[in-house]
């Protein structure tokens, strides 16, 4: 929303920073969904058939978790190393995964770039936790 405090007969041209955004309008508010994560920089000019005037701002978005899901091997070893993976299926940032491995160990790990895509599932972690003894 832009607040204006005089003129008449504005027209309002957003630029959304997607690359393909640019909108024309009559108003001061404009609704916009980004596709993606990331950090965009909207501007908006203002003219009449006075004068013209324009105002940025920069805006970070980010995708909320959807679907998580962990996986690991059927059969697990002692004394060997087994890898566990952490899907979800958005592409969500700055994700921060506290995992208890049910042996008395656990790890928080974090991350802040968007996850590699899958074919249907974007992978968030891989981890790799050596279980000393069976059970």
């Amino acid at each position: 929303t832009v607040s204006v405090s005089s003129g008449s007969d504005l027209q309002y041209l957003w630029s959304l920073g997607d690359g393909n955004s640019t909108q024309t309008t009559s108003v001061s508010n404009l609704t916009h969904v980004y596709v993606l994560p990331g950090t965009y920089n909207v501007t908006v000019a203002l003219s009449n058939d006075i004068s013209s005037v324009g105002t940025d701002l920069q805006l970070s978005v980010e995708v909320p978790i959807a679907g998580v899901a962990i996986d690991a091997p059927e059969d697990i070893f002692a004394g060997r190393s087994t890898q566990i993976t952490i899907t979800a299926l958005t592409p969500a940032t700055d994700v921060t995964c506290i995992l208890d491995f049910g042996d008395s160990e656990s790890v928080e790990i974090t991350t802040a770039e968007p996850p590699s895509s899958g074919e249907e599932l974007y992978t968030l972690f891989y981890i790799s936790h050596p279980y000393r003894t069976s059970g």
